[in-house]
This record gives C-alpha cells, sequence and structure tokens, in this order.
C-alpha cells in the first residue's frame, strides 16, 4: 500500500497541472519579448550613437548633411575626408578636344536607407534648425518610398534592357554633344545621375569640370589630374552651409513630387561658395542646366509618363569683374613672395613652381578672354531672368 501511495504520489509529480504548463509557456513567451526588446534596444542604442558620434551622414541620391556646427574651414575638411567614402574615383579621362576632365565614380557605396534613428536622434536635439531638418528628411523618406513603389515596373529584365540601353546612349554619346555645346570661355562642372533600376536609389556615377575651372581653382590641368587620382574623390562645395544645398535638394524631390512630376516646378539657387586650392573664398553666380535620360512611355512608372532612367546637371560659374581682380591680386602677390624665397628642399621648391605655373595659366585665361568679354558673359547672364532662383531643363 505503501509502494502503491509512493507510486501514486511520483506519477502525479510527474503530471504537471495544466495551468501551471501555462504559466511556464507565459514565462518563455515573456523572457523571449524581453530578450527580443533588449536586442533591439541595444542594436538601437549602438546605431544611434554611431549617427552621435559621426554628426556627418549620407543619403541616396548622394545627399549630405551634417549636424555638428562645423561650418567653417574645419568642416571644410572634415567634409573633404568624408566625401570619398562614398563615390571613391576609380577612374579618370581627358577629353582633350572637349577640353574636359571626367570622373567615373565607385558604385559599391551608397547612404543610409533608413532615415529613423535619424530623425529620432535629430528631434532629440534641443534646436529648432535640426527639428526642421527632421521633416524635411521624414518627408524625403516617404518619397523615396513613394518612388520605390513606383518603381515595380523597372525590374522586368526586357524593361531593364531597353533602359540600359536607352542610358548607355545618353551616356556616351548625348553627354559629349552637350559638353561640346558649352561656352569656351566658361567655368564648369557637370554632374551624371543614374537611376534605372530604382527610382528611389538614383546615384551620381560620373563627374567632372572642364580646364578653365581647373584654372580658377589654382591647378593647372596634369597637376589637379594627378591630385585627383591620390586624393581619391570630386566634388564641388561651399566651405559653410552645405547643408542649404542639401535641405534645398529635399525641397526640390518634395515639389517634383506635389506637382505631379512636372519639372516646371523645380527651382535651384543660383549662387555658391568655393574654396580654391590656393584658400581663396569666392562666391561665383551659377547658369544651371538639367537635361534628363527618359525612356521609353510604354516602360513608364506613371501612366502617360516616360521614367526618368537618369539625368546630367551641367553647372556654369559666373564672376564678375570684382571677383577675378580679386583672384589675380591674391595669386600675382603670392606668386611674388614665393619667388623671393629659398627653399632647402626640393619637393617644397617643385611645388611652388607648380602653383606659379596655375597662377600664369589663369592670368593668360584672362589675358586672352579680355575685359569686355567677361562683362558681355555676366550682362547675358542677367538679361537670361537668371538673377532668381531657376533651372534650364531640356528634355531628351
Amino acid at each position: 500500500m505503501d509502494m502503491e501511495e509512493k507510486k501514486t504520489r511520483l506519477v502525479i509529480l510527474k503530471q504537471p497541472s495544466k495551468n501551471k504548463g501555462q504559466y511556464k509557456k507565459k514565462n518563455k513567451l515573456q523572457l523571449a519579448k524581453l530578450k527580443m526588446n533588449q536586442i533591439q534596444q541595444r542594436a538601437a542604442n549602438i546605431i544611434s550613437k554611431q549617427i552621435i558620434s559621426q554628426k556627418e551622414i549620407f543619403l541616396p541620391y548622394d545627399v549630405y548633411l551634417e549636424y555638428n556646427g562645423l561650418d567653417n574651414d574645419e568642416g571644410f575638411q572634415v567634409y573633404k575626408q568624408l566625401f570619398k567614402q562614398l563615390r571613391p574615383v576609380v577612374s579618370l579621362n581627358h577629353l582633350k578636344q572637349d577640353k574636359f576632365i571626367q570622373i567615373n565614380l565607385d558604385q559599391a557605396q551608397r547612404g543610409i536607407q533608413d532615415f529613423s534613428f535619424l530623425i529620432y536622434q535629430l528631434n532629440s536635439l534641443q534646436d529648432q534648425q535640426y527639428h526642421e531638418m527632421a521633416n524635411e528628411i521624414q518627408v524625403f523618406q516617404n518619397n523615396l518610398s513613394f518612388f520605390n513603389k513606383l518603381s515595380q515596373k523597372r525590374k522586368n529584365p526586357e524593361v531593364q534592357s531597353r533602359n540600359y540601353e536607352i542610358f548607355n546612349k545618353f551616356m556616351n554619346e548625348e553627354l559629349k554633344s552637350l559638353l561640346e555645346q558649352q561656352d569656351i570661355y566658361g567655368f564648369y562642372t557637370y554632374n551624371l545621375m543614374q537611376c534605372i533600376d530604382d527610382l528611389s536609389d538614383a546615384r551620381s556615377i560620373q563627374q567632372g569640370c572642364n580646364e578653365n575651372f581647373i584654372k580658377l581653382l589654382g591647378f593647372d590641368v596634369e597637376n589637379y589630374i594627378n591630385f585627383i587620382m591620390r586624393q581619391g574623390f570630386f566634388e564641388v562645395t561651399s566651405y559653410t552651409k552645405r547643408n542649404e544645398s542639401s535641405l534645398e535638394f529635399l525641397n526640390i524631390v518634395k515639389s517634383f513630387v506635389e506637382n505631379g512630376f512636372d519639372f516646371s516646378s523645380i527651382m535651384i539657387s543660383d549662387n555658391i561658395d568655393i574654396l580654391t586650392f590656393d584658400g581663396l573664398k569666392i562666391s561665383p553666380k551659377i547658369v544651371p542646366q538639367i537635361h534628363i535620360c527618359y525612356g521609353l512611355e510604354e516602360d513608364g512608372d506613371v501612366p502617360g509618363k516616360r521614367p526618368i532612367l537618369g539625368y546630367l546637371n551641367i553647372e556654369k560659374y559666373i564672376l564678375d569683374q570684382k571677383q577675378v581682380q580679386y583672384i589675380l591680386k591674391k595669386r600675382q602677390s603670392k606668386t611674388k613672395q614665393l619667388t623671393d624665397q629659398v627653399y632647402e628642399q626640393p619637393e617644397q621648391s617643385f611645388q611652388h613652381f607648380q602653383y606659379n605655373c596655375s597662377v600664369q595659366h589663369f592670368t593668360e585665361f584672362y589675358q586672352r578672354y579680355s575685359e569686355e568679354q567677361i562683362y558681355y558673359i555676366h550682362d547675358r547672364s542677367s538679361n537670361s531672368n537668371l538673377d532668381s532662383k531657376t533651372c534650364k531643363i531640356r528634355l531628351l
């Protein structure tokens, strides 16, 4: 009897109650949920700390933002170091007949795709400017999601094949033709963007400038080519208030969407600040051009509209006579100072010889190009109703 009772008790101990089983199951679920929350929180903290420490962020469309307040020369140097992390140079071509430098960029590295932690971080800062930036980025995120949904048709292999054929023709033929049409005495840079596979992830695949722009920066062509290949990136940027141009682009995308893909609604700033190689700060007027590469209407993301496969942005820089005289005076003065000095290191002497050559090239450029001609270009741009924000568009 005792054995039976012991056996019975053992059997009872081996059979947990139904309620107790549910309790253990509930505990396991809660424990799993807790661990998942801890993991997510840890990941959030890692990403958040990365953003806090980084303070320079790249977004799709190669948009750059900073929120560390480095709106000065120090910030410019930080920017120069960061830019090559996004689009390193892979090759460079010198179009000697057209007098343009073509810089082909790497496609492997891109900006962050999810802005949620960035938006959270900006909103947590006690600054109205950053709160407004967070709102702009949130709208940009929504627009990119909209673009992504529109781009599903582009995944079709036949559509992709047609789109790549059209864009390659634009890149290899139309681009060269457009560069040939520019003023031989002007200062130019350009940027070629591609969005064949996905309208939400446009990439800068090629940038460049003409030889006159190189002289404006204080280089000669050969040394500039070597400099670009050593430095590993190319970018024309203002040395202060760089966020303004990025936020302006976000507003362009916003206006583009709100106005049903109507390019006539796009407005672009007409000036920029540039820091030259020899430390001169100039503010030329910009005359922008946007040349769009369209696909076939039958492959369109929006019914009745041809898909956008990419675009070429050409910017011409206009300097008034006062800025020209400022550059010439500063460079001629610096050349004299370098000439009067004796350097023990051959490398220093050679570097100063290179600088003297670049100054001479810039001076000769303006000796050939008379003072009246400089005013003519400036007046012609002013008379073209380009004094306010504007954009010239050519449909291809």
